[in-house]
């Protein structure tokens, strides 16, 4: 007698479980198609014609250091990219007018 009621519980449970997963499978996918309808686009960022790549060095602390203070606070990044690509196009008035603004920027500190 136990046996059958075993057995009958199992074919209860077994089913139960099944249609109480397949309701919230459907209701979270309507909340979800719901929520991206009354959800906004946010507008894509606009993209350099020029694929960007990414060109790393390494540097000890007082060169860091000595390029946070010549650049200013939040500018390192953007001094030393402008300072390279310069040096490298060979226009040596450009880089003259950058070192001398780095100077200036040292020696006030």
């Amino acid at each position: 007698m136990n046996t059958k009621k075993k057995a009958a519980t199992k074919k209860t449970t077994q089913g139960a479980p099944a249609a109480k997963q397949d309701t919230r499978t459907a209701k979270s996918a309507t909340a979800t198609k719901t929520a991206a309808q009354e959800r906004p686009q946010t507008p894509t960022k606009a993209t350099s014609p020029e694929e960007l790549v990414v060109f790393a060095f390494r540097l000890t602390l007082e060169e860091r250091k000595a390029i946070h203070k010549a650049a200013g606070p939040g500018k390192a990044s953007k001094f030393v990219r402008s300072l390279a690509t310069h040096a490298a196009r060979g226009d040596i008035k450009v880089v003259t007018a950058m070192i001398e603004a780095a100077r200036g920027a040292t020696t006030k500190s």
